[in-house]
Order: C-alpha cells, then sequence, then structure tokens
C-alpha cells in the first residue's frame, strides 16, 4: 500500500509542478508513506486520521483537475438538391 500511495503522490507532484499548495501536500504524503525510508507509528492509532486525511486529498485533486468537456462545434450540412426534385 506504502508503494501504491507514493507512486500516486509523486506523480500528483510532477503533473502538478506549477501549483506550489499540490506539490506541498502531496510532499508531505510523499514522505509518510515512502515505502524506502518507512515512517512507524508504533500505535494504529495515528494512522487512521493520516489515512483518511490523504485519502481526502486524493479524492479532491481528482475532481479539481480533471478534464474539462470539450463541446463539439456544430457543423452545419449542406442541403443536396437532385434535378429528380425541382418542379418546373
Amino acid at each position: 500500500m506504502r508503494v501504491i500511495v507514493s507512486i500516486g503522490a509523486a506523480l500528483v507532484i510532477l503533473k502538478n509542478i506549477a501549483n506550489g499548495y499540490w506539490v506541498v501536500l502531496f510532499g508531505v504524503v510523499l514522505v509518510l508513506f515512502n515505502p524506502i525510508f518507512p515512517i512507524h507509528f508504533y500505535m494504529k492509532l495515528p494512522w487512521i486520521p493520516i489515512d483518511i486525511a490523504s485519502g481526502i486529498l486524493f479524492l479532491i485533486e481528482i475532481i479539481i483537475n480533471r478534464p474539462k468537456k470539450v463541446k463539439p462545434i456544430p457543423i452545419e450540412k449542406e442541403v443536396k438538391t437532385h434535378e429528380r426534385d425541382r418542379i418546373i
């Protein structure tokens, strides 16, 4: 789980490198969940709010930075007329 959260936080940091607040927030998540030098709390109680806050942070980032829907440009259709349709 640490590996998945760390990779996700690193990808969010790379995607939003121009926005300082996302880099700082997900930098903290990356440090807390890094698998190379893990941070251990000897009780599970401190991890519960950290896990919930990290999950909410990922959800907020997904909702705010989702791609915008592009409206298609309406194309006017040509009206085809045939010789057989003409009234003389």
